[in-house]
């Protein structure tokens, strides 16, 4: 399976997989960018991944956080560390619900590279 939403990155000899959540403003597009990108990490069989998920200029209201924790919870089971960047004031608290409900630790960064840096950490 292919998808033009996400990308590798190459760093310190590992792999971290970049989600492209960007500029999504139309809630069905965004559902499903959220699940084609969810079943393309799925479909790698791999476990322990490193994943950034950029948001940067994406709307998300609250019927959207249904989708969101959906799509969270489907893959917390193949992701060593997730970093979201993209998120600002309400909405990185909206971050820590989600982190809360599914007991995952996914982070918020300003820039992909401050995400490429905590998930090597």
């Amino acid at each position: 399976m292919e998808t033009k939403y996400v990308y590798t990155l190459e760093k310190q000899g590992q792999i971290i997989y970049v989600s492209d959540w960007t500029q999504l403003k139309i809630r069905e597009e965004a559902i499903n960018r959220m699940n084609e990108t969810a079943a393309y990490i799925l479909s790698l069989g791999k476990s322990n991944i490193l994943e950034i998920v950029d948001v940067t200029g994406s709307f998300a209201g609250s019927d959207l956080m249904y989708h969101v924790r959906k799509i969270a919870d489907s893959t917390k089971h193949v992701s060593k560390k997730k970093a979201v960047v993209g998120l600002s004031g309400p909405r990185k608290l909206l971050l820590t619900t989600i982190n809360h409900f599914l007991s995952t630790e996914n982070y918020a960064f300003n820039t992909i590279d401050e995400a490429v840096e905590w998930l090597l950490k």
